[in-house]
């Protein structure tokens, strides 16, 4: 590098990384506290999966989410998390002027929000922990800044419920949507990684948000009972 070059990069604002990475997550929680959801907890395997291919697309990967032939559900299991909701937001930054700490942050939670795909993945709402990493490359004139932000829920946070039919006709019911039959003296069990929207119709009555382990009893008059210990 020329003297003069060398000269120029020290002029320029350098943002400490690990800081930049604290303030997103921090940004982010405000944001998602804003529209009503839960935080997100940083998760160290996340942030390995995160930082690894940040420095894949730092140095020359494909700047996609399939970069290198591979998909966040892939990364995420190689680092060791076993995934059941995950989302990845991906940010590429520069400026010949350089950035602060803050203002780093500060722009690539922005540019998020501002990008509807993006801000979807920010409020993904099954989302329980998040890994963010930002790697930089000095290129000759500026320093390029490459972030990576993980949305996830691991496996053993997934919902596992059971509905019981105690009526004497088929019931039936909807699962996010999906719908099911159950015939009289009959149970099922379910395993959502999103949370459950429970509703039943017809002879059975009852909307619910489905918890984990408990379960929802169909009785005589078609009236549905949760019971949160689980079936009798």
């Amino acid at each position: 590098m020329s003297l003069a070059a060398f000269l120029l990069v020290a002029a320029v604002a350098r943002p400490d990384l690990p800081a930049v990475e604290s303030l997103v997550v921090e940004g982010t929680n405000r944001y998602r506290a804003s529209q009503g959801l839960n935080t997100v907890s940083p998760n160290a395997r996340l942030e390995q999966a995160a930082r690894a291919f940040a420095n894949q697309l730092a140095d020359g990967g494909n700047f996609a989410h399939d970069s290198g032939g591979t998909t966040p559900e892939i990364r995420v299991r190689r680092a060791g998390y076993k995934e059941c909701v995950v989302a990845e937001n991906l940010a590429r930054r520069y400026d010949t002027a350089g950035f602060t700490t803050r203002d780093l942050a500060h722009k690539l939670v922005q540019g998020w929000i501002d990008s509807p795909g993006h801000r979807k993945n920010m409020l993904e709402a099954d989302a329980l922990e998040t890994g963010v990493a930002v790697v930089s490359r000095q290129r000759d004139k500026y320093e390029e800044f490459y972030s990576v932000q993980l949305f996830a829920r691991n496996e053993s946070s997934a919902v596992r419920f059971r509905v019981r039919n105690w009526n004497a006709s088929q019931v039936s019911y909807r699962v996010n949507g999906k719908a099911f039959t159950l015939d009289p003296n009959w149970g099922r069990e379910h395993f959502r990684c999103s949370t459950p929207d429970l509703l039943f119709e017809g002879r059975a009555r009852g909307h619910f948000e489905a918890t984990a382990n408990a379960c929802y009893v169909v009785q005589a008059n078609g009236e549905v009972k949760p019971e949160p210990g689980g079936c009798e």
